[in-house]
């Protein structure tokens, strides 16, 4: 959802930000992001995948204003989760740069105080409230009959399209 509304916009040079790929939903949205961006014939610049084992003893803001100023720009950025995507957020601004005008930011997660950033974040949003519900009844249900269940569900999430993403200018820059 997030690629598509991206490439909506016409960015295709896309980074991610995704610092912890020892969760499971983070490397399965590291896998689909480098597959999605594949198929769609973007390339992946290997510059603009900020990607590491674990997040234990980072600074996540330092690394991302370090990354930042080491790479060619993105047109636009995916957070992996809504904490990262806050340190992208803070990083870019403290930067000089203006979101959306300069780069695109688009996060995963959806806290309420994400509509109430400056601009507001466009944010992929999952069913927590489903989520729970469901694993509560799973849980019960589990405790009922004795045996865990084996079967795996997957929700939809819902994109919620705010201000932080723009219509690419598709040029590079690099921050000095």
């Amino acid at each position: 959802m997030a690629l598509e509304h991206l490439w909506s916009l016409g960015h295709t040079k896309i980074a991610i930000v995704d610092l912890d790929l020892r969760q499971t939903d983070h490397q399965q949205r590291w896998e689909a992001f480098a597959r999605l961006m594949g198929e769609a014939g973007y390339p992946i610049d290997p510059r603009w995948a900020l990607l590491f084992p674990s997040r234990s003893c980072l600074d996540r803001e330092e690394t991302v204003r370090r990354w930042l100023a080491s790479v060619p720009l993105p047109t636009a950025i995916f957070g992996a989760d809504y904490e990262m995507t806050l340190a992208v957020f803070k990083a870019i601004k403290e930067t000089g740069l203006k979101i959306p005008n300069q780069i695109s930011l688009v996060g995963f997660d959806d806290p309420p105080m994400a509509a109430f950033l400056e601009p507001p974040l466009t944010a992929v949003r999952q069913p927590v409230e489903e989520i729970g519900q469901r694993a509560v009844r799973k849980l019960y249900d589990a405790i009922q009959r004795g045996v865990m269940p084996e079967e795996t569900e997957i929700l939809m999430p819902e994109l919620v399209v705010r201000s932080s993403a723009a219509l690419s200018s598709n040029t590079e820059q690099v921050l000095t």
